[in-house]
């Protein structure tokens, strides 16, 4: 009895039917029924109301509701399925897994929450509209799943076209946020891509951090002289390594220094009072990960691998 039993654990843990992965798994599903929750909220209380669109299936569905009085959430159910069905034909049963869920959970949410005015502002309307949905879409993207839609042809023209996903997603947009034209007037469809870019912003703030850093590069003669001055005074690490300047020939050390934004004006004295014709880069960073940085990823990242490859992790770093 004992071995039937651990064959049949053996079994399951093959296909990946651990306690671990059941967990995580489930709270990804948690994540994608809050994020379609949020995103309905969104669509009823701020952009139904005020007769502001959006791009993709949502914006479609506002459009065609306002112009015959189709069902907005029915809408929404058709051609998220047409989609799913062309992603799973063309993309393979692994796209549609990840997505069904959403594609199903959202006009579920959008019938279920009364169409409802918060505000008849419509400036208004679209700040708060763009927050909600681009923060539903978000954590939709952080449960690992999708709303389907028009990300579908997309995905399709980037695997069989070599098009670009994020040229094609903004082209689809575009032609759906102008088609609101047929329904609503030019200042409601110019509000329509405000919201566009407002979710687009919250969306990639939430998917790399709130947290910005900057990594700065300096190259300078007196590059020995800044760096023990960002060792004794912004206390960071700094990278070095030999630049050739091909104009000049000339040979330098280059600095590779990673600071928050409080220590970056710092920073700037420092290299402008040793060196005032020193060359300084500064990029903005979405996420960094490493001593003085954020540890909380690397431990999330190695808590949800499956035992056995902990195990197998630690074996090797013993």
């Amino acid at each position: 009895m004992q071995n039937s039993r651990a064959l049949r654990y053996e079994r399951y843990k093959k296909l990946g039917f651990t306690r671990e992965n059941i967990l995580r798994e489930g709270f990804n599903l948690l994540k994608i029924l809050i994020g379609t929750l949020i995103l309905a909220i969104g669509i009823n209380f701020f952009l139904v109301p005020n007769d502001i669109a959006t791009g993709g299936v949502v914006g479609i569905s506002i459009i065609t509701n306002k112009l015959f009085d189709w069902d907005l959430s029915l809408v929404m159910l058709v051609l998220n399925t047409f989609f799913l069905l062309i992603g799973w034909l063309f993309l393979g049963y692994r796209f549609a897994a990840g997505t069904v869920v959403g594609t199903y959970a959202l006009p579920f949410f959008t019938s279920l929450v009364p169409v409802y005015q918060m505000t008849s502002d419509l400036l208004m309307s679209t700040i708060y509209g763009g927050l909600i949905i681009g923060l539903g879409v978000a954590i939709v993207f952080l449960g690992r799943g999708s709303t389907g839609g028009l990300s579908v042809p997309a995905m399709i023209l980037n695997k069989y076209a070599g098009i670009s996903f994020g040229k094609s997603s903004i082209a689809f947009d575009a032609i759906v946020v102008f088609s609101s034209l047929l329904a609503f007037t030019p200042e409601q469809m110019l509000y329509s891509l405000f919201v566009i870019v407002i979710a687009g912003i919250l969306i990639d703030y939430i998917e790399t951090g709130l947290t910005r850093s900057k990594a700065v590069y300096i190259i300078s003669n007196e590059a020995e002289q800044i760096k023990t001055a960002i060792f004794e005074k912004v206390i960071r690490g700094v990278t070095s390594w030999r630049a050739t300047g091909e104009f000049t020939g000339q040979e330098r050390k280059m600095l590779l220094c990673v600071v928050n934004n409080e220590q970056l004006p710092i920073l700037k004295e420092i290299v402008y009072t040793l060196d005032t014709n020193a060359f300084m880069i500064i990029s903005s960073v979405g996420e960094v990960h490493g001593e003085g940085f954020s540890q909380r990823y690397r431990k999330l990242g190695r808590k949800r691998l499956p035992k056995d490859v902990i195990d197998t992790l630690s074996e090797q770093t013993d």
